[in-house]
């Protein structure tokens, strides 16, 4: 990969000088909207792409 493309030479994911993670003990939170109902029991539930995503 090049620099170019965020690849873990530019120092994205990856501390240059240590070669390890830079997101290794760092709390995230990911807040995520959406504009219909995708609940257990509604019509769109089989259309919920977002929850099982950021449970894996």
């Amino acid at each position: 990969m090049a620099c170019g493309d965020g690849g873990p030479e530019c120092g994205v994911r990856v501390d240059l000088d240590t070669g390890s993670s830079r997101l290794r003990d760092t709390a995230v939170t990911v807040v995520t909207a959406r504009g219909d109902a995708y609940g257990p029991g509604t019509p769109r539930e089989g259309s919920d792409f977002q929850t099982p995503y950021l449970r894996t």
